[in-house]
């Protein structure tokens, strides 16, 4: 199987050079549209093919090249191809990188469109998330989070550096955590390679006192800070592969105090990507690095797949400071239908903010949170004034999070979540080493919600709060129960005893009423009644039964 390491360094660099230009052509040409997107785009892929759509305008007669390897031998020439067109490459290998480029029949010494693809893996594609501090489980879907102490995190850690059998690279800015050095130390014993890279500015105490055995290199030195928190275990593996990205330092007061998230994932083409960015900074893809050829902060190159399909989630991954983090970042927001959520350390990137605003100023429901609000540049204030409902959070401890969720709260739009250790900063953005991860699912981004929801808690009166205008404790002390039958729009609703209910109402997730009525509702002897509802989108809901003296409050999800 060739893997995109393959390819040298010339001909991304030549790539790079391509897109540079291509980018700066567009910004001269203002009759273009930004939206029209010209460009190369992957709209399919599984574990033999890729299916490309190209938006060049007119062109009809295209040339395909591609290969995983220098120089693209494979070529297919497909007619009657205008803008928008689709294609397809097949007979490919799983979770490998394919370099594409799309000619002019007419002309083919001229290349019109590039990019980096890469097939779907053989793994699992299974997605865990991690929170260092207890979440609001009340809003779930159906699923909730792997853990929610940092207790948790780090066992979860080792265990994975426990069960490594051939590789482990790590890039963590900070590191104090002796049980995580000394697991590793022990994978290196046994004969697992691992290589590992950090900052310059950092104490990293636990790879200190004495020396760790394995092989670590100081990177992006000066002002510039190598901010990654990513490991990578047995990447060559499509079954034991993992991939480990949050925002979680290993240091104590990170993993134990503060407001943070880590997510793996089991799937060997996003372990390869990050590999290759690895290996990038690395300098080499041997055991120790070649300084030499190492490269961090503005002299990385954009040189890695953007976007993959894990089973049926797609995901885009992205690198500070060559892949236009922010730009990315700012797409996401400006695609929301309904709301976004964010938790952020700092947010001082204007440009960021704009889209924000902008969006509240669409409609969009907006809530943010942030730590540190105080910072030069900071666009807390900014927003605030101009009615962004945003919040410090100050609990004596740091919101270190660096997430943003859209359309999670209703199915109105795609959910989308954006995580990664990437704060939204210039020098994120432009001189320190990152990476960003946007996965679009919903089970993943109610998951997140419930994160976001504990922590908007924190800031605000219990009253104000809540997603819904209703007392969810009610929950728990109502006799009732409820199944919803979708074939017909029915809710089932179940007591322990007879009784006759004085009215009911219908409520989403937000605490907006749907229905209500004052009309009689009677349990029969076996304490069963059903009531009609309209039809629901998919979505989390609630209804309210009015008794004499008190309500019950019955939760139902539809379709999800």
């Amino acid at each position: 199987m060739n893997f995109y390491r393959d390819l040298n360094y010339k001909v991304i660099l030549i790539y790079g050079i391509r897109k540079f230009i291509f980018r700066m052509l567009l910004l001269l040409l203002p009759a273009i549209s930004i939206n029209a997107q010209i460009g190369l785009t992957l709209s399919e892929a599984d574990q033999e093919s890729l299916t490309l759509k190209h938006t060049y305008p007119s062109v009809n007669d295209i040339i395909v090249r591609y290969g995983s390897s220098v120089p693209l031998n494979e070529e297919i020439v497909i007619n009657n191809c205008p803008a928008p067109c689709s294609f397809q490459i097949e007979d490919l290998d799983p979770a490998s990188f394919y370099f594409v480029e799309i000619r002019p029949a007419s002309n083919p010494g001229f290349v019109l469109l590039d990019g980096y693809f890469s097939t779907s893996s053989l793994s699992s594609g299974e997605i865990k998330v991690y929170f260092t501090r207890e979440i609001d489980s009340s809003i779930s879907t159906g699923s909730t989070s792997d853990g929610n102490t940092g207790e948790i995190i780090e066992s979860t850690v080792v265990q994975l550096i426990n069960e490594a059998q051939s590789t482990i690279d790590v890039t963590m800015y900070n590191i104090n955590r002796r049980p995580i050095s000394e697991a590793l130390s022990a994978a290196h014993g046994r004969g697992v390679r691992v290589r590992y890279i950090t900052g310059d500015d950092t104490s990293n105490s636990a790879l200190r006192n004495p020396d760790v055995p394995f092989p670590v290199l100081e990177g992006n030195e000066g002002d510039p800070l190598m901010h990654n928190k990513f490991l990578i275990f047995d990447a060559a593996d499509p079954n034991r592969c993992q991939l480990i990205t949050g925002a979680t330092n290993f240091t104590e007061g990170q993993v134990f105090d503060d407001y943070n998230n880590m997510v793996i994932i089991q799937d060997q083409s996003v372990a390869l990507i990050f590999q290759e960015e690895f290996e990038e900074m690395w300098g080499s893809s041997g055991t120790l690095p070649d300084i030499g050829n190492s490269r961090f902060g503005s002299s990385k190159t954009d040189n890695t797949p953007h976007q993959v399909k894990v089973g049926d989630i797609w995901m885009e991954i992205y690198f500070s400071p060559s892949d236009q983090t922010s730009f990315q970042i700012d797409k996401q927001l400006r695609k929301a239908q309904n709301d976004i959520s964010c938790a952020l350390l700092l947010l001082t990137r204007n440009e960021l903010a704009t889209a924000l605003l902008q969006m509240h100023q669409r409609g969009i429901e907006v809530r943010g949170l942030v730590n540190n609000i105080n910072d030069t540049g900071s666009d807390f204030s900014f927003l605030q004034a101009n009615g962004v409902d945003i919040w410090q959070h100050d609990e004596g401890v740091i919101l270190h999070h660096k997430y943003a969720i859209i359309d999670a709260i209703s199915d109105v739009g795609l959910p989308v979540v954006i995580t990664g250790s990437h704060n939204w900063t210039t020098a994120a953005e432009e001189t320190n080493d990152e990476n960003t991860i946007i996965i679009n699912d919903a089970t993943i981004a109610n998951i997140f919600l419930q994160e976001f929801q504990a922590r908007w808690c924190e800031t605000r009166p219990e009253s104000t709060c809540r997603l819904t205008s209703i007392d969810e404790t009610q929950i728990q002390h109502s006799s009732l129960k409820g199944a919803y039958e979708s074939n017909g729009s029915v809710l089932h609703i179940f007591s322990d005893r007879s009784f006759d209910a004085s009215g009911f109402a219908l409520y989403d997730i937000q605490g907006r009423i749907i229905m209500g009525s004052k009309s009689h509702l009677s349990f029969s002897e076996n304490g069963s009644t059903k009531v009609q509802l309209p039809r629901l989108s998919s979505g989390v809901y609630f209804v309210k039964v009015d008794e004499k003296e008190h309500s019950h409050l019955i939760r139902f999800v539809v379709g999800l």
